[in-house]
């Protein structure tokens, strides 16, 4: 029975040290970098499995506020591991709206799922929400959640 216990350990201790199959990241609006965007590393390195990422904006403003909101502009920037980079701008609007209370207002953007990078690695992402609306609607920062689908 001493023979496997080794093994045993090291096998834990291998599962143990996986990445997690989701992650989630959250910019502070004080955090913003000198161009007033929401800066993330994305680890997309593993070509074997897809990627689902979705995009938070929490905001603290009441109900009687946020009843104004329609939708924003939310311009995303893509840089690879090589350093080309990509850009687009999507709407966030209030359909979005999920876990919300009087004063904290929570969008959740189901921005890219099934992904496979054309290169893998660690990309930057590059969040950018207009100023006005920013401070309209007390936005206190974004987050992104990453999620691993499959197995190696």
């Amino acid at each position: 029975m001493r023979l496997w216990l080794p093994i045993l350990l090291g096998l834990a201790l291998a599962v143990s040290c996986r990445r997690p199959p989701v992650e989630e990241t959250f910019v502070k609006v004080a955090d913003r970098d000198g161009q007033n965007r929401y800066c993330f590393p994305v680890a997309l390195d593993d070509p074997a499995v897809t990627y689902d990422l979705d995009i938070l904006i929490g905001m603290d403003c009441t109900d009687l506020v946020f009843s104004r909101f329609i939708r924003m502009p939310l311009r995303i920037q893509w840089t690879d591991p090589s350093g080309r980079p990509y850009e687009e701008t999507v709407w966030v609007g209030r359909d979005q709206l999920e876990g919300s209370t009087y004063y904290q207002k929570n969008l959740w953007l189901e921005y890219r799922h099934g992904m496979r990078p054309v290169e893998t690695g660690t990309w930057e992402l590059a969040l950018f929400l207009p100023e006005d609306q920013t401070k309209t609607f007390n936005v206190t920062g974004t987050g992104i959640r990453l999620q691993r689908n499959g197995t190696r």
